[in-house]
């Protein structure tokens, strides 16, 4: 995650197992020390809050008073939260001749009132911090979402069904955060990253024993080597590209030479260097589906 973002970026993590290897990195190996990594869950916790202000940008009324009184658990405190099932929200581009990023925002918790036919929607104190840096920010650093996070921790920015209405752009293991709409993923800047800048160490050694959490985080990895295969189909067959030329290739020939294969030769590299990089020897599929999905994607980039 920390090789995938741009200098100086803010990167929101999911959970314990993605943030404190990230910290670790950073603070006791020196690594990446300008990227601004973002627990989730602590950014509810009003300390937390008080402690990030001096690293990420946040409102004039991010002050001690309101993050007390206004971020806590008390009554007062959910009443600041109260939202619609959906809110439009806008924040404005990076320069004045820029559009404004507008789009809804779905409320993250519902309370039944009254006789348990209606509902009073709110969002989590994540959720409003998210808004506030990214308005305060102003576009002056880049801000990231690890892949780690869930749908939910997205506030709506990613939309898997309409590219107008995506936010979100996948460049490795983060998505980027985009002033306008943007394409699911960065396809050449994912291949860059996936093929050439990442590291795989021991991955492929069978005497790596890896923990529970470890093996799970790393199964995320295949995400990025799916959906790059995935666009390569995609744009082979909206271009009626039916070219295998290299596919007779060895494999380090084919990566060497990555940038000059057909599309569909992208697309069978990408998998097999997926194959090659995690094997499922050391980090199982243990998804039936998407054990299906990696078959189907090989048929079909085979015309």
């Amino acid at each position: 995650m920390l090789t995938t973002v741009k200098k100086d970026a803010i990167l929101f993590t999911n959970g314990d197992n993605d943030t404190y290897y990230a910290w670790d990195l950073q603070h006791r190996k020196g690594f990446r020390k300008d990227v601004t990594v973002i627990n989730l869950n602590l950014l509810n916790l009003p300390k937390f809050i008080k402690l990030l202000r001096n690293k990420v940008p946040f409102g004039p009324k991010m002050t001690d008073e309101y993050i007390d009184n206004s971020l806590g658990s008390n009554i007062e405190a959910l009443a600041e939260r109260r939202w619609e099932e959906k809110r439009r929200v806008s924040i404005s581009g990076p320069t004045d001749d820029s559009p404004d990023l507008t789009w809804d925002v779905p409320a993250t918790n519902s309370y039944q009132t009254g006789d348990g036919n209606s509902k009073e929607y709110y969002i989590r104190v994540q959720e409003l911090m998210i808004l506030d840096i990214i308005s305060a920010n102003n576009w002056k650093r880049p801000i990231y979402f690890a892949i780690t996070c869930s749908d939910q921790n997205l506030l709506g920015l990613r939309n898997l069904q309409d590219t107008d209405k995506n936010f979100l752009t996948m460049e490795g293991y983060a998505f980027r955060l985009m002033s306008e709409p943007t394409p699911w993923t960065a396809t050449d800047l994912l291949a860059q990253n996936l093929i050439y800048k990442f590291k795989y160490r021991n991955l492929n050694d069978p005497g790596c024993r890896l923990g529970k959490w470890t093996m799970k985080l790393i199964s995320n990895c295949r995400m990025g080597f799916l959906q790059l295969a995935h666009n390569y189909l995609n744009e082979a067959e909206q271009t009626d590209d039916n070219n295998l030329s290299g596919v007779e290739l060895s494999l380090s020939e084919r990566t060497e030479r990555f940038n000059e294969l057909p599309l569909r030769v992208k697309g069978l590299t990408t998998l097999d260097l997926m194959k090659d990089r995690i094997p499922q020897s050391i980090v199982p599929i243990n998804i039936e589906r998407i054990t299906e999905y990696i078959n189907q994607l090989r048929l079909q980039l085979k015309p």
